[in-house]
C-alpha cells in the first residue's frame, strides 16, 4: 500500500465531490472524467490543514494533486465558512457580510473559468467613509492579512462617502464588482496597474475608461485629517503612493478584486453574487 493510500486511509474524510474531467480541467489543469474529489481535515499530515485528494478509476489509487486553499474553499461551503471566520480575526475592521460577499464572489469566479492566478483577493467596501482604511488584501491560502489600506473613489461618486457609481466612460465615478489585476505599466501617475472588469454593465468599461491603480500624493492620513475626505480620482481606486509599488506588486497579474457597495441593482444581476442563478 502506498503511503498516500495509508494516509487517505487515517485521515477523517470531511467533504467528497464527484467532479466532471471539465471542471477538473478548467480549475487544476488536469482531464479525468469520473473522477471524485475526496477533501480531508489532514490529520494524518499534521503540516497541512487540508489534504486534497483525487480517485483516478482507471489508476486505481488516490493521488494528491493539490494543497492549494483557494481550491478548498471553491468546492466545501464550510471551508468557506471557516476561511471567513480566520480572515475576520485578521482584520477586525472589515465587515463580515462584505468579506463573505468577497469570497463568494472569488470562488464563483474561480468555478466559472475565470482565469485567477493567485490567492490574493483585495476587498474593497465603498459603503466606508474615504478616511477610514476600505481596502484589504488577504492571502486565503495562508489565512493572512497583507494590507490594509486607505482608497480613493471617483471624484463624481462623492465626498468622504461614495454614493453614485457608473460604467460610463467620462462619468469620473468609481465602478463595482468584481475586477481580475492584469499589466503593470508606467502612467501619469507612476507605477500602474490594469483592472480587467469582469461585470458586463457595471464595471467591464474599465479598460476604456483607463480605470487603474496606482499611487496619489491626495491619499494619506495627513490629507484626510486636513480635508475630512481623501482626494478624488477620475473613477480609479488610488492608493498612498508610499504603499503603491508594493500592494500592486502584490496582486498583480491575475488576482481578484472585489468592489463593493450595498447597491441592490448590481448586488441582484451580478453572475458572482448570484453563482448559478
Amino acid at each position: 500500500m502506498s503511503r498516500e493510500v495509508r494516509k487517505l486511509k487515517q485521515a477523517q474524510i470531511v467533504g467528497r465531490i464527484h467532479v466532471s474531467g471539465e471542471f477538473v480541467a478548467k480549475v487544476y489543469g488536469l482531464m479525468d472524467p469520473g473522477s471524485t474529489m475526496v477533501v480531508t481535515d489532514g490529520s494524518a499530515d499534521p503540516s497541512r490543514r487540508y489534504c486534497v485528494w483525487f480517485y483516478y478509476p482507471r489508476f486505481g489509487n488516490p493521488l494528491i494533486v493539490l494543497h492549494f486553499f483557494i481550491a478548498l474553499t471553491v468546492l466545501m461551503g464550510e471551508g468557506l465558512d471557516g476561511l471567513a471566520s480566520d480572515l475576520q480575526r485578521e482584520a477586525p475592521r472589515i465587515e463580515s457580510q462584505v468579506l463573505q460577499k468577497a469570497l463568494a464572489a472569488s470562488n464563483c469566479a474561480t468555478a466559472q473559468g475565470v482565469p485567477v492566478q493567485s490567492p490574493l483577493l483585495t476587498v474593497i467596501d465603498y459603503s466606508k467613509p474615504s478616511v477610514e482604511p476600505r481596502l484589504w488584501v488577504f492571502d486565503l491560502a495562508k489565512r493572512k492579512l497583507l494590507f490594509e489600506e486607505l482608497v480613493a473613489h471617483g471624484q463624481e461618486s462623492g465626498d468622504n462617502f461614495a454614493r453614485h457609481f457608473s460604467n460610463d466612460l467620462g462619468s469620473l465615478k468609481t465602478s463595482l464588482g468584481l475586477f481580475l489585476t492584469g499589466a503593470i505599466y508606467q502612467g501619469r501617475n507612476g507605477y500602474t496597474m490594469k483592472l480587467d472588469g469582469l461585470e458586463p454593465g457595471y464595471n467591464d468599461q474599465s479598460g476604456v475608461r483607463a480605470i487603474v491603480m496606482h499611487g496619489a500624493a491626495y491619499v494619506s492620513a495627513e490629507i484626510a485629517r486636513k480635508l475630512g475626505r481623501l482626494g478624488r480620482s477620475w473613477g480609479c481606486p488610488a492608493v498612498r503612493k508610499k504603499i503603491a509599488k508594493k500592494l500592486i506588486d502584490s496582486i498583480r497579474d491575475g488576482s481578484l478584486v472585489f468592489a463593493y457597495y450595498p447597491d441592490a441593482s448590481w448586488q441582484s444581476s451580478s453572475k458572482f453574487l448570484n453563482c448559478g442563478g
